[in-house]
């Protein structure tokens, strides 16, 4: 099967942006992996702290809210790589700071919870990248901030823990297509400022962190989003030899790639599949951008089975 990459906007560079030592910064470095050498570049606005970076789908920077010298911000920015400027982009409707932002699946940014000075916030926003605006979508069912955040393999968003009057263990989940948050299951213990990595088997774990009671954490636990596959069904993607060159072709092999048993792809039984040909999606590690690969024809259909 013949895939292609898609093009983005990537400098191979890592960068690290504003915060505070005994004082807030807006200045910015960019780290050279290759060299191994750090140099600076254009300042944010700005200062601030507490405040979320996420990498867009075309290699530009969202930077939003956080907190500067006159308290919690609503500004936003966004940082272009290939000009190395900064620019301006749609205020979040709400100042806040210590919230999170998460890339969905159609390249807009959900923010959500965090505190604005007065007290935690319920409250979510959607940043739109191609026009540059914010909108209000569906709030959590709980406020919080200082949580976590993480993109689930079906689309969806699942925040969990974090902090109010006191320590959360709750959990909930966002549905871009609905707009909408429900509950889901709760963590063993309650916990904030904790790491959130999605597994390899499209589970999540979630370690450490803090709960004012144990102070610093060292448990960990992990969270099943139900997705209700066996492992027997996953195909099997043979090792692809670098380098991988963005814009070209890349040729993916392995097996069990139009189903496993029963499930006759494209065969229209009960747990078929769409098509008879795997379905390819990349997910970053660096932003958690899904993507699904345009692909060319590869083998033949597949026969029905015979009655």
């Amino acid at each position: 099967m013949s895939i292609t990459a898609p093009r983005c906007c990537r400098t191979g560079a890592c960068w690290w942006r504003g915060g505070a030592s005994s004082v807030y910064l807006n200045t910015v470095d960019v780290y050279d992996p290759a060299l191994g050498t750090w140099s600076a570049v254009a300042s944010l606005g700005t200062v601030r702290q507490g405040h979320t970076a996420t990498l867009l789908p075309d290699g530009r920077v969202l930077v939003a809210g956080g907190s500067g010298t006159s308290g919690r911000l609503n500004s936003a920015a966004v940082y272009d790589p290939a000009l190395g400027t900064w620019s301006g982009t749609g205020s979040l409707g709400a100042a806040r700071g210590e919230h999170s932002a998460t890339l969905l699946p159609d390249g807009q940014v959900l923010v959500a919870g965090g505190y604005n000075g007065s007290g935690p916030l319920s409250t979510a926003q959607v940043y739109d990248p191609a026009l540059g605006t914010w909108s209000l979508t569906g709030s959590l069912g709980a406020q919080r901030y200082s949580h976590s955040a993480t993109l689930l393999p079906n689309g969806r968003v699942l925040v969990a823990g974090g902090v109010v009057s006191g320590f959360l263990n709750s959990a909930e989940v966002y549905d871009p297509a609905l707009g909408t948050w429900s509950a889901t299951g709760s963590l063993a213990t309650a916990r904030y400022k904790h790491s959130a990595t999605l597994l390899p088997n499209g589970r999540m774990l979630v370690a450490g962190g803090y709960n004012g009671n144990s102070a610093y954490l060292s448990s960990a636990e992990v969270y099943d989003p139900g997705l209700g596959y066996l492992p027997a069904w996953q195909p099997v993607l043979h090792p692809i030899t670098p380098p991988l060159v963005m814009g070209q072709a890349l040729t993916a092999t392995g097996s069990g790639w139009r189903g496993h048993g029963y499930t006759e792809a494209s065969g229209g039984a009960t747990y078929n599949s769409a098509t008879n040909y795997p379905l390819v999606r990349l997910y970053r590690l660096d932003n958690a951008q899904t993507i699904w690969l345009p692909r060319a024809p590869s083998a033949q259909p597949r026969s029905p089975p015979s009655r």
